[in-house]
């Protein structure tokens, strides 16, 4: 009994990229890191020598964030 040659498998079909524009691209890198920045914020600012007394409000390059 004669065997057919070997012929591979057809790859599955691949779902369709979604298209995402340049502007989506940036504004969601800097919502992250705008969020990254704010919540490093008073490490960053212990980091570089400067201490802030404990009953002040954080500050993110000199701009107060709770005001």
């Amino acid at each position: 009994m004669p065997h057919s040659p070997a012929i591979p498998a057809p790859s599955p079909a691949r779902p369709p990229r979604r298209i995402v524009s340049r502007r989506r691209l940036l504004e969601g890198g800097a919502a992250v890191l705008g969020a990254l920045a704010l919540s490093a914020s008073p490490v960053a600012a212990h980091a570089s020598g400067r201490r802030a007394a404990a009953d002040e409000t954080p500050e993110w390059n000199d701009f107060g964030v709770f005001r």
